[in-house]
């Protein structure tokens, strides 16, 4: 068990070595001058897109990775299930090895739903976080009333009280 968690490091490892390679160093130019503008270019510049301020291109980039590590992940969860089923249909009766079997098919299920609900979830953030609409204008008591309050009986105005 020891030096199979050992192969696993190295491995982690190792891609994560590799791709650190393929990482650059982003310094973005941001002719922002709001601080809201200058962390919209910044992320996009994060992104691969330098030099704009536009939510759109982070959005597609995010969806994109998102599209590619569920691709990943949905291949890694069939892969498991047929596994499991292979390992069902081996299991000869014993009890242990037909809950093991049971037990990976039921995580990998898991597993494809958990990657559904993050799609889900990350488009709705997605576009709830870089919709340009303003919100429609509500009366609130910081706006100044403008019509006069209702003749309560007493003085009406323009008179001279007794």
């Amino acid at each position: 068990m020891h030096r199979l968690l050992n192969k696993v490091l190295v491995f982690i490892a190792t891609i994560i070595f590799t791709f650190s390679f393929l990482l650059g160093s982003v310094y973005a130019q941001c002719p922002g001058t709001t601080t809201a503008e200058q962390i919209k270019c910044g992320a996009n510049a994060g992104a691969g897109e330098s030099g704009s301020n536009d939510p759109k291109k982070l959005d597609s980039t995010i969806e994109s990775g998102l599209n590619v590590f569920s691709v990943i992940i949905g291949v890694v969860a069939v892969v498991m299930i047929m596994f499991g089923g292979l390992r069902y249909i081996t299991s000869a009766g014993d009890t242990t090895k037909v809950a093991n079997a049971k037990n990976t098919i039921l995580y990998a299920a898991i597993g494809l739903v958990v990657v559904a609900l993050a799609q889900v979830i990350v488009r709705f953030v997605l576009s709830t976080a870089t919709d340009t609409t303003p919100p429609p204008k509500s009366k609130s008591s910081s706006q100044p009333n403008t019509t006069p309050p209702p003749s309560s009986g007493g003085i009406k105005p323009g008179t001279q009280p007794d």
